[in-house]
């Protein structure tokens, strides 16, 4: 089973990416564009687990949640992977205070070793597209990228992380909750 663990945004935020997705989209053919339902923060990719790693995921999960209290979360930067001048990956970027990264890092403990291997430092973000092998995804949105940079989709609250199953299928991936943990219930 493939899965991710991730925090999901509200649907004012959820709305407002749309319809900037919707504009960009009419600039760029280039770009495999995400569809709205499907856009979160990951926290952690696992990839391909099996059974047993599935419940070391979730109960270190359990565990890294309960460390971790609700905070807000603001959706307010364009940006891509690995440069605006050579993007392969658009995001929109969050302010958290630092809220992402500890959970990423409560949970990675606890996780060493299972899935896919990690990567470099941890940057929160929303992937809003992926330009296409072999492809520009336009001069259009190389100057939204410079021009649309500190664009603000709005705020809002995170009280939890959700594990979802990552089906592939011809038209994109469909994901369905595994399993969802509250933020905080064990901070003082």
């Amino acid at each position: 089973m493939r899965t991710f663990l991730a925090v999901d945004i509200s649907d004012d935020i959820r709305e407002a990416i749309s319809h900037f997705i919707e504009e960009l989209k009419e600039r760029g053919d280039g770009v495999k564009w995400v569809s709205s339902e499907n856009i979160h923060v990951t926290i952690s990719f696992f990839g391909e687990v099996n059974e047993v790693a599935l419940k070391i995921i979730i109960g270190s999960t359990k565990e890294a949640a309960l460390r971790v209290r609700d905070f807000s979360m603001a959706v307010r930067s364009f940006s891509a992977f690995p440069s605006k001048t050579n993007p392969r990956v658009l995001w929109l970027g969050v302010e958290d205070g630092g809220a992402l990264e500890r959970l990423y890092d409560a949970v990675s403990s606890g996780t060493a070793g299972i899935g896919e291997e990690k990567r470099g430092r941890y940057t929160p973000h929303l992937t809003i597209g992926r330009v296409r092998r072999g492809r520009s995804p336009g001069r259009a949105v190389l100057t939204a990228l410079n021009e649309q940079g500190d664009t603000d989709f709005g705020k809002c609250g995170i009280s939890e992380t959700v594990l979802y199953e990552s089906v592939l299928g011809r038209q994109g991936p469909r994901y369905s909750v595994l399993e969802r943990f509250p933020l905080g219930h064990g901070v003082k």
